[in-house]
């Protein structure tokens, strides 16, 4: 008899568990969850591993570590800005219903990532007889042909990247957004162990990238066996880039705008490495880091909204779109204002116990930079409204002035400190809201 009183007792708490969850679920989409879940481990492994590498490394070979990077996180962008541009045009296929072209402009994009790839690899190898790649990014401790095999690894990492991301965006595509942030999540994961065990270990920084690649090769072959079961995927290489080309200027222009955040987010950390030293350039990145935690959580809000404002505009949906719009953009408002509000009050206490010692920073400095990020989290949501239908030549603006900026800190960072680069951080990110959101105003208005 207590056996079968326990039982039930098991399954009552199971049906609330049930209820419990059904109800959580009801209110948070799978987007949304998935999403907290990518932005939480981003989040946790920027929190996480800087305090690490430094601990494990020390200040000046982790700075280092950081002047190497900068390469190939900067490359890492360098698809032509196909993965977003050409997955608005397969989902717009996909509200047609025309899986036809679906399918033959996947394979073809597949088949030129291919090629980007690999000519980015070749490019690279070429330039390895020409560039002293050393002595170009400063590097001091670490020695010349380690450097040269950690970019070499990297710039493979990259290839592997670049066809797991544009296979992940079909999820994207086919409005599947949850497992797409699904295995992005996975991968961040995967990453974040790697790096976590190498530096407990063996320290040899060269098993990071190597690791990565390989990891990034598995998933590929995990995600391409799971979208294989949906009838509008299909998984090939086409030579045939007709459709492609259709859309190369709406990519090109992505791409310009992704080159000139790379610019912006690594060009500033090569300059104040190349003119201020190891040292800044650890002090520029924590600091960063810190405020690009809020500019991460908040994309968690905005992200998912891409791909339905892409659906609803393809299907000249505009008053739903504008409610979608007005209601996210009111959300990511508040909410990065009190995010910022937050890392005002309370940064000094934050660092410390984040990289358990004192960084020389002055208020100057972190005031820029948290009012820039909030400047940066609002224009980029704003922003989806342009992306969902490649609408994006007003993004070009970005690289243009990422450009100016840098050439700008070249010669007077030296004089004017880690301020300078954070106010021409603030007013980038100040001129392209006023930019993105007229743009915007139009395609809801007008579209």
């Amino acid at each position: 008899m207590d056996i079968v009183k326990f039982i039930k007792m098991i399954q009552s708490y199971k049906l609330s568990f049930g209820k419990i969850k059904n109800k959580i679920c009801s209110k948070l989409s799978k987007d949304l969850i998935y999403g907290m879940l990518v932005k939480g481990v981003i989040i946790i492994s920027q929190l996480l591993i800087i305090p690490i590498y430094i601990s494990e490394l020390g200040q000046e070979v982790y700075g280092e570590w950081i002047m190497i990077t900068v390469i190939p996180n900067y490359l890492i962008l360098s698809d032509l800005g196909l993965t977003t541009t050409v997955s608005n045009q397969i989902s717009y296929y996909n509200v047609l219903k025309n899986y036809g072209k679906m399918i033959g402009l996947f394979k073809s994009t597949n088949f030129l990532i291919i090629i980007i790839g690999l000519t980015i690899l070749l490019f690279f190898v070429i330039s390895l007889y020409y560039i002293d790649y050393h002595s170009l990014l400063n590097i001091y401790i670490i020695d010349r042909e380690k450097v040269s095999l950690i970019l070499l690894f990297f710039i493979i990492n990259i290839v592997a990247t670049l066809l797991l991301n544009f296979n992940l965006s079909y999820f994207r595509s086919i409005d599947k957004y949850y497992m797409n942030q699904k295995y992005v999540f996975v991968s961040y994961c995967i990453d974040l162990i790697i790096t976590l065990i190498v530096l407990k270990t063996s320290k040899n920084l060269i098993l990071i990238p190597v690791l990565f690649t390989f990891s990034k090769i598995f998933l590929l072959f995990v995600t391409i066996f799971k979208l294989s079961k949906y009838e509008n995927y299909e998984y090939g290489f086409s030579k045939n880039i007709r459709e492609v080309k259709k859309i190369l200027p709406s990519s090109l222009s992505y791409s310009l705008y992704s080159i000139g955040f790379g610019l912006i987010l690594q060009g500033n950390t090569f300059i104040v490495g190349k003119v201020l030293g190891t040292n800044s350039v650890v002090i520029f990145n924590t600091v960063r880091t810190l405020v690009n935690t809020m500019r991460s959580f908040m994309s968690i809000i905005y992200l998912p909204k891409m791909p339905k404002y892409n659906i609803l505009l393809s299907s000249e949906r505009i008053s739903e779109a504008k409610v979608v719009f007005k209601k996210n953009l009111q959300q990511v408002i508040i909410l990065t204002l009190l995010s910022g509000l937050f890392i005002t009050l309370f940064y000094k206490t934050l660092l410390y116990y984040w990289i358990h010692k004192e960084l020389v920073i002055t208020k100057t400095f972190i005031f820029l930079m948290i009012f820039g990020a909030v400047l940066h989290t609002i224009w980029n949501a704003v922003s989806m409204v342009t992306l969902s239908i490649n609408k994006t030549f007003q993004l070009l603006l970005f690289p243009a002035m990422g450009v100016v900026s840098i050439l700008i800190q070249y010669f007077y960072l030296n004089t004017f400190g880690l301020e300078l680069a954070s106010f021409f951080l603030l007013i980038i990110d100040l001129i392209m809201l006023v930019t993105v959101f007229v743009k915007t105003n139009k395609i809801i208005k007008l579209y």
